[in-house]
């Protein structure tokens, strides 16, 4: 009787933690009831914790196109670096993703951002000005992404790629001086 005991209370066991840089989301029955910050929580057995991750993530974006406002073509790869919003992770759990994996939200927006921002630019501006073009990108998601209840740490942009006729031209251009 002792063993039933003790089967039917681990069963029933009401304690679960939530780790640090997490949330858990309650629900009962698929319904969300609550969320729980870290640390022990007590959960009835009608109702579960889903783990909610609200810690920094990166989404990598290879190959973001866009094109200049002299209609160069221009390629590069970024790492954008995003969190959940801690006070918003019911409505993203609910609307968005179960874990707090929002990385094809990031990388359809990033592509839409790019593309808007190198439009502003001509192809010597790109280079010439990459801190102010990498500004306008970060404040650009950080406006688009806040919809999906994610704010937007920083954007690593690396590679900027110009078409090779481009490149060539530029070459061409040098030699002859």
């Amino acid at each position: 009787i002792l063993a039933a005991v003790v089967i039917v209370f681990m069963l029933f066991w009401p304690f679960r933690q939530v780790p640090t840089g997490s949330r858990g989301v309650r629900t009962q029955f698929g319904a969300i009831k609550g969320i729980e910050s870290e640390g022990l929580v007590i959960v009835p057995p009608w109702q579960a914790i889903n783990l909610f991750s609200i810690r920094a993530e990166a989404a990598h974006i290879d190959k973001a196109t866009g094109s200049t406002s002299d209609t160069q073509p221009v390629d590069t790869d970024l790492t954008v670096r995003y969190s959940i919003q801690p006070d918003r992770v019911g409505e993203v759990y609910e609307k968005y993703s179960h874990n707090g994996d929002l990385s094809s939200y990031v990388q359809t927006a990033t592509q839409e951002v790019f593309k808007a921002v190198t439009a502003r630019y001509t192809a010597p501006d790109l280079i010439g000005k990459r801190a102010q073009v990498s500004n306008d990108i970060l404040e650009g998601l950080r406006q688009k992404l806040e919809k999906y209840g994610a704010q937007v740490i920083n954007i690593d942009m690396r590679n900027f790629a110009f078409s090779d006729r481009y490149m060539k031209a530029i070459n061409d251009t040098v030699t002859q001086e």
